[in-house]
């Protein structure tokens, strides 16, 4: 739950938490399988990102990218291919929270 987002370091992946960062011999795909049902987009083929730590996405334009609550704050690209899914995922988080 402390994880805000991840980066692929090829078969390891960086967990990103306000404490800082923590390298594991886990690849990014085998924690999008896990952690999608917890809150988890895959945004890009190296970016996991827990979708509750977006503050903003900007996914239109020649560049999208999705907005971290980091310190200081983090754009992470957004992938075309997984663009669809990311609105899609942010949409649903927003009509849940209603």
């Amino acid at each position: 739950r402390d994880v805000q987002w991840v980066h692929a370091e090829g078969d390891y992946s960086r967990l990103h938490t306000d404490d800082g960062a923590h390298l594991v011999r886990l690849p990014i795909s085998e924690l999008d399988e896990r952690w999608a049902p917890h809150g988890f987009v895959r945004v890009h083929r190296s970016y996991l990102v827990r979708i509750a730590a977006i503050t903003e996405a900007r996914l239109t334009g020649g560049e999208p990218v999705v907005v971290v609550a980091d310190a200081p704050p983090l754009s992470i690209p957004v992938s075309r291919r997984m663009l669809p899914a990311v609105r899609e995922s942010l949409v649903r988080a927003r009509e849940a929270g209603r």
